[in-house]
């Protein structure tokens, strides 16, 4: 039965600490979750992390999301979503191809969510980086989904402040999502207990390299040492004590990321050509424009002495200007002057090919260094196998050390 809009086909996630308020569909989110869900069943032990760009429409203090876009990740550093950069050129490829996209048309990429297989519901450094990136307007958003297999799975937004900084060691509000049951997912307060806690499995020393080998299919088998050969040979035993040492190092590290720094409000300024025009664009709901009595641009064309334009408030909140450009190579300034506050500024730059210059490349030398990259790629992949390859013979040693040890002590033991 299909829901109709008495049913209540969407939900609101608001919280006092911010003044952005986000609108669901339901069944968006019960197809998120359920793609979650299914990352976690990949794997034996722990799955892997999936994500994707949220789409919808926005207002100046709210958004709503009405569909979704998976992301392809490589999986190159282990189960969780950390993006390589072919993934990251994936993204970029998917935001600028919605532009064009009929199903997506009068949408907007409102934000991205990553599911979390091993933590709780929190934006880890990598998301941080992710979110900030490719996601800086003040109004976009983050959705952490912590999916379990045989209970509801938690959720989280994460959204800017008024001074453009995220929280993310927790979300202001995590929700559950009943997903399963055919219930509408519904933003409520839901308290996270033990027995969810007990289910949030922080990754294992060695656990990575397994993970790559199931993920990557053409993997040739790994020879597996046999126990007895390990602790004839007391070369190993030197080998071992150095690389244990530095597999503890290595995860205290890893269990200890330092949180991004706080940085000053963005404008999220940035510079875009079309056709010779240079088409400059800001966050006209980041705080400081929304602020402002006026701004400045500054541009410097080439070698030209740089350009003063003035901005009133309507060219402050209508987000763009449009630049004919003369050169291959522009400095721009924007400059807004928030009532109350200190002057916000921020810069970009654009080097591009000159007006009027057909592009001539020789097509056989472009065939040539597509060839060297992939040739380079290939190179890459080969040296990433042979390293989770020695990443499993040390797994390998070292379960079989533990596992002497455990025989050592049950010996003792009589």
């Amino acid at each position: 039965m299909n829901e109709t809009k008495a049913q209540r086909p969407l939900e609101t996630w608001t919280v006092p600490e911010v003044q952005l308020s986000i609108e669901y569909a339901v069944h968006v989110l019960r197809e998120i979750n359920g793609y979650a869900v299914e990352g976690l069943k990949q794997l034996s032990r722990g799955g892997v992390a999936v994500g994707g760009v949220l789409f919808g429409s926005r207002a100046e203090k709210s958004v709503r999301i009405v569909t979704w876009r998976p992301v392809a990740c490589e999986h190159v550093k282990g189960a969780a979503f950390i993006l390589s950069q072919n993934d990251r050129n994936g993204l970029a490829q998917l935001l600028n191809q919605a532009q064009s996209d009929p199903e997506l048309d009068g949408l907007h990429a409102i934000g991205w969510f990553v599911s979390h297989t091993r933590d709780g519901v929190s934006l880890s450094e990598p998301d941080t980086e992710v979110f900030s990136h490719f996601f800086p307007w003040s109004w976009q958003i983050a959705l952490v989904v912590r999916p379990f297999r045989d209970r509801p799975s938690l959720g989280g937004f994460f959204v800017r402040d008024d001074e453009g900084r995220v929280k993310s060691d927790a979300s202001y509000r995590e929700f559950r999502i009943d997903g399963a049951s055919g219930q509408a997912a519904r933003a409520v307060q839901y308290p996270v207990t033990a027995e969810h806690e007990a289910a949030v499995v922080n990754p294992k020393i060695g656990r990575v390299p397994e993970v790559v080998a199931q993920l990557d299919p053409v993997r040739p088998a790994m020879h597996r040492l046999a126990p007895a050969r390990i602790f004839s040979d007391r070369r190993l035993w030197i080998w071992a004590a150095p690389a244990i040492l530095a597999l503890i190092v290595w995860a205290v590290v890893v269990e200890k990321p330092v949180p991004p720094p706080i940085g000053p409000p963005s404008l999220g300024f940035r510079a875009l050509d079309s056709s010779g025009q240079l088409r400059l664009e800001w966050d006209q709901y980041a705080q400081p424009i929304r602020t402002a009595k006026r701004g400045t641009l500054s541009i410097r064309d080439g070698r030209k002495t740089p350009v003063q334009l003035d901005l009133d408030t309507a060219q402050l909140a209508s987000g763009s200007y449009l630049y004919a450009r003369t050169s291959a190579d522009l400095e721009v300034v924007l400059t807004v002057y928030p009532v109350p506050g200190a002057p916000v500024e921020e810069s970009a730059r654009f080097i591009g090919p000159p007006l009027g210059v057909a592009n001539t490349a020789d097509p056989v030398q472009l065939l040539k260094q597509r060839d060297d990259l992939s040739k380079e790629n290939e190179l890459l992949r080969q040296e990433l196998r042979r390293e989770a390859s020695r990443n499993r013979e040390l797994e390998e040693a070292i379960q079989a050390l533990k596992n002497r040890m455990e025989v050592e002590r049950l010996e003792r033991a009589k």
